[in-house]
């Protein structure tokens, strides 16, 4: 179970207690609104699925960022899980159109 930063640490760690799964933490710094960069993998992800769990999706692009980041880390595969997904402007559309596990 992975939080895609410090401020969804207790929503991915309740998950990762009540299914018995590890937590890692992807360690992230905003560059802007819509832009973030990843300065560390918390946890061991090698060798795992990895399943990111957000609370709102609201950008036309998916970020590569943290599936990237858990990749180069070692995890086996990547999954992206979120609560909200506000999907404003084209995001929708864009989001169609990305192949199901392209990580």
């Amino acid at each position: 179970m992975v939080s895609p930063d410090a401020g969804g640490v207790e929503r991915a760690r309740a998950f990762a207690k009540r299914l018995d799964y590890d937590l890692a933490i992807i360690d992230k710094r905003r560059t802007s609104p819509t832009d973030a960069d990843i300065l560390h993998v918390v946890g061991d992800v090698k060798g795992k699925t990895t399943l990111i769990v957000d609370d709102l999706v609201d950008t036309p692009e998916p970020c590569p960022k943290p599936p990237k980041a858990l990749i180069n880390n070692g995890a086996k595969r990547v999954l992206a899980a979120a609560a909200h997904g506000v999907l404003a402007g084209p995001a929708l559309n864009a989001w169609n159109k990305r192949p199901l596990m392209s990580w």
